[in-house]
């Protein structure tokens, strides 16, 4: 029996993307990084003598290249006694935030004794003191209105050692694991990366904690032990009893809500521009081995980052996915081993033949929409006179990589995007996916796997629509 699980982070909402972590008090060893950013988050690449009576502020005593960690290690280091006074600094900057808590992870050895303290506007709201006993500990204390959190570390938990923490949570991470009926995941890709259509995650839960869910909050879905998906919380409905039904979609949704400033026409790298969407929505794309990746072109000012990272999947020829953790950019995966055949499709599989598009016409574009650079033009060499005279137009991209491959990749879309939809038992099968499928009167099929409407309860099925290639695609696994 297949098991589910939400991972929700009950966090101050937004303050991650908010916050700015001064590292006054850190050492060279850390890159001052945001400690709230738990998409970051690792063991710290560091060693010392810490305890052995050795000054480790000594310059000869370097062990690390600087700026290697994205944790905090502090300046200072503890008496015999353990005492110690460092000082860490979290500014949320604009806006006023509330937490049940703070999280603190530590590296190694913990601390004994902090002293922490809320402000609104640099003027105290809240104090306290906590004295954590392991490495990853949670002190509940739930604070309204602050936007600035103060945390005075006391003493630590073995003499001469430094304050070392690989992150912080203002708040704490909650399992949902009762749900009502199936949790319901749609994902899409377009196969010629002309949209960026993103993901989707409906659910309707029983929350067993004393918690009330916020919007803007990230979840985790995890089933089988398996991550599933990232999405972000946009409308959680009470329906009493501890009953919520949640709304979520993907951060690909997301990135419609802010605006990308402009690129001016020029060449720019993948990882330019994907610094660039970054910059203007606080969401990080992993280009992979795409980085290096050139494009030329522009995109206008006051267009979403939503549509800047459509521009960069089309120009790029490559899908931006919801994998793991983080978007990430990807080729189809490769798996025309792989057979959905009858032992897996719930009833049949459907083949809906389309009529085939009579041309294929790729527009770059200098400067603006209005002068066009280049137009490639070609027309379907098979079409019958009862045939569509549709042309497929993509004229609205203003990146792109080279334009003669770009065009040949188009062109290896084929004419033809004949579908075949079926009801399957999910297994390991993922948007993107090259591989054939049974069809009960047009023999196998070969295609790549466009949308995905997924039902996860004590099993897990998926509608799945396939386009149609019959032609011998490469592809690479999924990074991230």
């Amino acid at each position: 029996m297949r098991k589910n699980k939400i991972i929700y982070n009950d966090f101050a909402a937004l303050a991650a993307e908010k916050s700015t972590v001064p590292a006054e008090s850190s050492s060279d060893y850390q890159d001052g990084g945001n400690l709230l950013d738990n998409d970051y988050r690792s063991p710290l690449n560091y060693a010392s003598f810490e305890g052995q009576g050795i000054n480790l502020l000594d310059p000869s005593l370097v062990l690390a290249e600087e700026g290697d960690n994205l944790g905090f290690i502090s300046e200072e280091i503890s008496n015999g006694g353990k005492s110690t006074n460092v000082q860490l600094v979290i500014d949320l900057a604009d806006g006023y935030y509330s937490a049940p808590g703070i999280t603190l992870y530590f590296h190694q050895n913990h601390c004994s004794e902090i002293f922490i303290e809320w402000q609104k506007d640099n003027s105290p709201v809240d104090s306290a003191t906590t004295y954590p006993s392991s490495l990853s500990f949670y002190f509940e204390h739930k604070v309204e209105e602050f936007n600035k959190v103060i945390l005075t570390f006391k003493k630590t938990e073995t003499p001469f050692q430094f304050v070392k923490l690989a992150g912080i949570d203002l708040g704490r991470t909650r399992d949902i694991t009762s749900f009502f009926g199936a949790i319901s995941v749609f994902n899409e890709v377009y196969p010629d990366c002309s949209d960026l259509p993103g993901a989707t995650c409906d659910f309707e839960a029983l929350l067993t904690e004393d918690f009330t869910p916020q919007s803007e909050q990230e979840i985790f879905l995890y089933s089988d032990d398996e991550l599933f998906g990232k999405f972000i919380v946009e409308n959680a409905t009470p329906n009493g009893n501890g009953r919520y039904f949640f709304e979520c979609s993907d951060e690909i949704m997301k990135l419609e809500g802010s605006e990308f400033p402009e690129l001016s026409q020029g060449s720019y790298t993948v990882s330019e521009i994907a610094e660039e969407i970054k910059k203007a929505s606080n969401i990080e794309i992993d280009v992979a081995r795409f980085g290096a990746m050139s494009l030329t072109g522009f995109i206008e000012k006051e267009k979403s980052s939503r549509l800047a990272a459509t521009m960069l999947s089309f120009g790029a020829g490559v899908y931006i996915i919801n994998e793991k953790k983080k978007l990430t950019l990807c080729k189809p995966r490769n798996r025309r081993n792989k057979v959905i055949n009858s032992n897996q499709i719930i009833g049949f599989a459907t083949y809906k033949q389309k009529s085939p598009c009579a041309a294929v016409d790729l527009q770059t574009f200098s400067g603006d929409f209005k002068t066009i650079s280049s137009e490639k033009i070609s027309r379907n060499p098979s079409k019958k006179a009862s045939d569509s005279n549709t042309t497929k137009f993509y004229n609205k991209y203003s990146l792109i990589s080279n334009v003669d491959s770009r065009f040949n990749e188009l062109l290896e879309m084929g004419y033809h995007w004949n579908e075949i939809e079926a009801d399957i038992i999910l297994k390991d099968e993922k948007v993107g996916d090259i591989l054939r499928i049974e069809t009960p009167f047009n023999g196998v099929k070969t295609g790549i796997i466009k949308s995905m409407d997924c039902a996860l309860s004590t099993e897990a099925t998926a509608h799945i629509v396939i386009i149609e290639r019959d032609y011998a695609a490469e592809g690479v696994e999924y990074n991230g």
